[in-house]
């Protein structure tokens, strides 16, 4: 009899998996470990409901719960126990349907992280009633619960709030998918309420009622999540401030910011590309932020939004919000009022620092629109061929002052004010240089309409207009007394119908003061000229030429500007003003224009860029070298590479991850600025961000001569 048993126990123990023994003798756990529990709905495991198996008195903290392939019609609650209930097969084709009988997952008894849901399609669920609303059609996670849920697929689901996930707890998300859901008064995809989930690596597409939907004090960490073709927003924010981190944020459509909606909420978007997002009746194609909305938005790429309504294609700011938008690349929006890259109205100052704003369009305002006393901070910015239909191609303001300081403002146009149009307003331009731009009528360059803008240190040249204008205008009507005051400025070769103009007046009521600068046609000795200011002078700047406006040797324009508290300590490159210090009693040893001259680098500076900041599949991508050769001729190698979204590198010209230089050895000489070579995206490349660097070396070394030079730029298949 014992030699009987013994040999049952050993066929027995055959049919072990690591401690947890299974077969004829059920599920047995050794001493101190956990169990795994199985169950399918063949008959043969433990369980043939998942339901069962977690609510079984024998199921207990640390356990798994392993559940084979097939449709489980029901609906679970861990019922707070920390286990693990994971499919064996996948997402795919382990399915829990909810029967839209309720919520189909429960958390409501504080689970923690070693509460896990992994690898289930979770659907058919109608959410748990609170109070005759329904809340958590897919995940209902309440009562300070924080599971783990991971590698879920989360659809068709629906609720009042939060059709896929409702929280009001703080669980873990991860790979998961999360789509088609309806949530009829807010979230269809996530819904948080008071609380702080960390949401990673998913992909919330096609839902209705919002992708993830903060409400009242919620503060979740998003991280590279694919957030697209959700109705009413992909994220939005109702007095809450989550952190979403290297997202991409497409294709989202609401009435209100398509991409992200803001009120009341500082989010911090960081390292996000926001794209193709429509809003169709107030503004925010892409980023929408109202009532005390601050947002700290950092090197995103916001393009090809739309706002069909009032304002703001790529990002809108009213009533008192003042995001801080810093290293972006704001392009290709559209509005259909005002705004096209970025709109601040309402009292609303937002930091605009280093960004890229190109290729925007609009009425009014393209780039960038000011109105109703907002006076956003536009610093080292480069705003460039936007197009506003009516006034304002780079930049309009309408009884708003920001100070422009350090930026680029180029090949802009519109019906008024090419570059820049003022408004009832008192804006400081500084250090800028306003070039390239064309107006149909009235000042390509800076149009001033009752107003008093103080232009210091500027380059306005190269401007165009068919009437009216060339450089700048000036209306004041009835004499009210508001005009322009321009210092140590320079404005030349900008023209009215294809001849010489640099500053226009509507009639004998209008005026500009003009001092210590280089005006074309504005010689002193001239008894005609208008522009009698003290120290004027009227001689070619002797710009280098080929779109750059930094001044050489022998321009007239060193050492002829005023001195004085208002007149900036460097200039747009940050090169220090004075260079030469002054003598004593000299007031007149800062240069004119927004270039300080330095003289000529002994080192070589070599320069590469792109035409555009990102593209897509078929686009061609330019590629522009300049070299100054400096004072001295060097012999050095010339290097050329791109740095992958994965970090490795490729050497132009054959690509390949080997280092080898375009030239050998080569005597440095002056190139460019000139397009080197050119490339068209087939559908093979991966998408994120790269980087072109650029390089003289000292022949057969990797030691660098003068500075490495960088030009980056996104491709989204």
């Amino acid at each position: 009899m014992r030699k009987e048993m013994w040999g049952k126990l050993v066929v027995g123990l055959l049919l072990c998996s690591g401690l947890v023994c299974y077969g004829w003798l059920g599920s047995v756990t050794l001493a101190g470990a956990a169990t795994t529990w199985k169950v399918c709905q063949e008959g043969w495991c433990d369980y043939t409901s998942i339901k069962t198996a977690i609510e079984a008195p024998t199921t207990v903290d640390g356990d798994t719960v392993l559940v084979s392939g097939g449709t489980y019609v029901e609906r679970i609650n861990f019922g707070g126990k920390a286990i693990t209930v994971q499919s064996v097969n996948g997402a795919a084709s382990t399915i829990i349907d909810g029967n839209a009988n309720g919520s189909v997952v429960t958390f409501e008894n504080s689970e923690v992280a070693s509460s896990v849901l992994d690898g289930f399609t979770i659907t058919n669920g109608s959410g748990n009633n609170e109070e005759g609303v329904k809340r958590g059609g897919g995940i209902y996670c309440v009562n300070s619960s924080s599971p783990t849920i991971a590698n879920c697929t989360i659809r068709s689901n629906n609720a009042n709030n939060g059709g896929g996930i409702w929280c009001s707890s703080s669980p873990t998300i991860t790979n998961c998918t999360i789509s088609a859901n309806t949530g009829y008064s807010g979230g269809g995809g996530i819904y948080c309420y008071d609380s702080s989930p960390t949401i990673t690596n998913c992909d919330i597409n096609i839902n209705n009622g919002a992708g993830i939907f903060c409400d009242w004090h919620s503060s979740p960490t998003i991280t590279d999540c694919t957030i697209t073709g959700n109705k009413r927003s992909g994220i939005y924010c109702n007095y809450s401030s989550p952190e979403i981190n290297n997202c991409t944020i497409s294709n989202n459509d609401a009435g209100f910011g398509g991409g992200i909606y803001c009120y009341g909420s500082s989010p911090s978007i960081i390292n996000c590309t926001i794209s193709g997002n429509t809003s169709r009746i107030l503004g925010g194609g892409g980023i929408l932020c109202w009532d005390n909305s601050s947002p700290e938005i950092t090197n995103c790429t916001i393009s090809s939004n739309y706002n069909y309504g009032y304002a703001g294609g790529g990002i809108f700011c009213e009533y008192s919000s003042s995001p801080s938008i810093t290293d972006c690349i704001i392009r290709n929006n559209y509005s259909g009022w005002l705004g096209g890259g970025i709109y601040c109205g309402m009292s609303s100052s937002p930091t605009i620092d280093n960004c890229q704003i190109s290729n925007n369009t609009s009425r009014n305002g393209a780039g960038i629109a000011c109105k109703d006393a907002s006076s956003p901070s536009i610093t080292n910015c480069t705003i460039s061929s936007n197009r506003a239909y009516f006034l304002a191609g780079g930049i309009g303001c309408y009884e708003s002052s920001p100070i422009i300081s350090g930026c680029r403002i180029d090949n802009n146009r519109a019906l008024y004010g090419g570059g820049v149009g003022l408004g009832s307003s008192s804006s400081k331009i500084i250090n800028c240089t306003i070039t390239g731009n064309t107006a149909s009528m009235y000042a390509s360059g800076i149009g001033s309409y009752d107003s008093s803008p103080t232009i210091i240190n500027c380059t306005i040249g190269d401007n165009a207009t068919d009437d009216s204008g060339g450089g700048m205008g000036s209306y004041s009507s009835e004499g009210n007394g508001f005009f322009p005051t321009v210092v140590n400025s320079i404005l030349w070769g900008d023209t009215n119908g294809g001849s010489p103009r640099e500053v226009y007046l509507y009639d004998a009521n209008s005026s500009i003061a003009i001092t210590y600068s280089d005006v074309q046609g504005g010689d002193p000795g001239n008894p005609g000229s208008p522009w009698l200011g003290l120290g004027n002078i009227d001689a070619d700047p002797q710009f280098v030429g080929g779109n750059n406006y930094h001044l050489t040797a022998d321009s007239p324009c060193i050492d002829r500007g005023r001195d004085g508290g208002d007149i900036p300590i460097d200039d747009i490159d940050g090169d220090v003003r004075p260079w030469d210090m002054p003598a004593p009693n000299n007031p007149t040893a800062y240069d004119m224009g927004s270039d300080e001259y330095v003289g000529e680098s002994a080192e070589p500076i070599v320069t590469i860029s792109t035409d555009q900041p990102s593209y897509a599949t078929g686009d061609t991508m330019e590629v522009t070298l300049e070299i100054i050769a400096g004072s001295a001729p060097t012999t050095a190698d010339l290097y050329i590479r791109l740095k992958l979204p994965n970090g490795a590198y490729r050497y132009y010209p054959n690509m390949s991850s080997s280092p080898k230089p375009v030239k050998h050895s080569w005597t440095v000489t002056d190139f460019g600025p000139a397009v080197f070579f050119s490339y068209t995206f087939g559908g093979g490349a991966p998408s994120g961000g790269y980087t072109w660097q650029t390089a003289l070396t000292e022949p057969g070394t990797s030691t660098l001569i003068g500075e490495l030079s960088t030009a980056s730029f996104t491709f989204s298949p």
